[in-house]
């Protein structure tokens, strides 16, 4: 088997340090969730997409500005996450005692997959006919490297969110 050119090997760590900076922001923020709260919040999933759902459903049927409806999707995450705590998480630990761990775990489990079920529901038929046009795609080429503009904000949002936490912690 041939070893890759110098291109391939460089359009190989590109993807890789794109890929990369979506897995440190999800790990980023499971490690903020569980250091802060002690609990297992495996159905902060949900309420990922969620934000990401609702602030596409309003760029694209209520015409509005890109931020403003990141920043009110992103409230929407927090508050489905704060109902969750207060109505289920809390619940759960106070009945499960020493494991409460566990209890959580498992209830947030469980609100994950029926979370992603209703989703899925809700959505689905809407995913084919919606494009996401309001979200620059464009390719870049860079000495035969190829990526995206979305890559390129992605990467960034990532750098300034651990950049950022970092000067808070």
């Amino acid at each position: 088997m041939p070893i890759a050119s110098l291109t391939e090997t460089l359009q190989f760590a590109s993807d890789g340090f794109i890929n990369g900076a979506f897995y440190g922001i999800i790990g980023l923020s499971f490690g903020l969730i569980v250091a802060v709260t002690q609990r297992l919040h495996f159905a902060w999933a949900v309420a990922f997409a969620i934000s990401g759902y609702f602030a596409a459903y309003l760029i694209n049927h209520n015409q509005y500005a890109v931020l403003p409806a990141v920043l009110i999707g992103l409230a929407g995450g927090v508050l489905f996450s704060v109902l969750l705590e207060l109505l289920v998480y809390r619940p759960v630990a106070r009945r499960a005692g020493p494991n409460a761990l566990l209890g959580v775990f498992v209830a947030s489990f469980g609100i994950t997959i029926a979370g992603q079920a209703l989703i899925q529901l809700i959505v689905q038929s809407r995913i084919a006919s919606e494009p996401l046009n309001w979200i620059p795609i464009d390719p870049q080429d860079v000495g035969g490297v190829t990526f995206t503009t979305l890559d390129i904000w992605a990467v960034g949002v990532f750098w300034a969110c651990a950049v950022l936490t970092w000067a808070l912690l």
